[in-house]
Order: structure tokens, then C-alpha cells, then sequence
């Protein structure tokens, strides 16, 4: 009995059908890759331009004896909340404070109303030596963006 393999021209056309499959299914795959990383590239850059041209704010003053902070909204967009890191000796604390700011607002919070992220314990500013405030506005669409590249930091001297 005699065996028999594929001709030449048959192996010749697999191959060719194979390599060409194989193509098809690495385009489709880096086409899909490369849409997906181009829309989050152009949303992040949004987001970014959305915070440096529409948040002009400033902590305009810390009271220590008062336990406040005022923050002047001076830009032409509403700030929705507010994170304020409070430097005390080592220790860095994050507040979170959700009340909105109008746009071209002025906001006196309270410290003693909030407690530090994650906590139970009430904000003091006593010992504080610099405070940070981080701004979220809300972007076309109406999602919150964070500004963390728009930090003010103001800093005090409170006993």
C-alpha cells in the first residue's frame, strides 16, 4: 500500500490561508486596542483641560481659633465637593466635603462638622502647619472629575 501526502501546491495554499486568518484576527484585535486606549486618552485629556480652564478657586483664609477654612470659587464652573488635606506634624489627613460651591462663591466650612476619611474622629485644625484643598467639577456629560493636578495648599501656623 502506498501512502500519500498533500501536494506542494495544497500545502502552499494552507499555509497561505492560515497566515492570512492569522493576520486578519491580530488586526482586529490591535484595531480594537488601539480605539479603546485613544478614547481613554482623549477623556483623560478632557477632563484634565476641563479642570485647568474652568476651576479658578483659592483657600482664602484658615481661622485656626475658629476651626474654619474659606474657599472663594472665582471660576465660571460650580465646584461640586471638596477634599482638604490638613498637614499636622507627620501625619497628612484627608476630609472630604461634599457641599457645592457656586460658580464666583465664596464657602466657610466649619471643620468641627466633618471627620477625617475613614474615621469617626472630628476634624481639628489645631497643630495644622499647611492645608490642602482638591476640588471635583462635573464635566460635560455631568460626571464628577477630580482636579488633582489644580492643588491649593495654603500654609498656617495654627497652635
Amino acid at each position: 500500500m502506498q501512502q500519500r501526502g498533500i501536494t506542494p501546491l495544497i500545502a502552499t495554499v494552507l499555509l497561505i490561508g492560515f497566515t492570512i486568518a492569522l493576520a486578519v484576527i491580530v488586526t482586529n484585535w490591535g484595531l480594537t486596542y488601539v480605539k479603546g486606549t485613544t478614547e481613554r486618552t482623549s477623556e483623560q485629556t478632557e477632563h484634565a483641560l476641563g479642570c485647568i480652564n474652568n476651576l479658578d478657586f483659592e483657600i482664602k483664609e484658615v481661622v485656626c481659633e475658629d476651626n474654619t477654612i474659606v474657599l472663594d470659587n472665582r471660576g465660571s464652573s460650580p465646584i461640586e465637593r471638596v477634599t482638604f488635606r490638613i498637614h499636622q506634624g507627620g501625619d497628612v489627613l484627608p476630609v472630604d466635603a461634599p457641599e457645592q460651591i457656586p460658580a464666583f462663591g465664596v464657602k466657610t466650612y466649619d471643620m468641627g462638622e466633618y471627620t477625617y476619611a475613614g474615621t469617626e474622629t472630628s476634624v481639628g485644625i489645631a497643630g495644622a502647619t499647611q492645608v490642602d484643598a482638591i476640588a471635583t467639577i462635573k464635566d460635560v456629560n455631568g460626571n464628577e472629575v477630580v482636579c488633582n493636578q489644580v492643588v491649593k495648599e495654603r500654609r498656617v501656623n495654627c497652635p
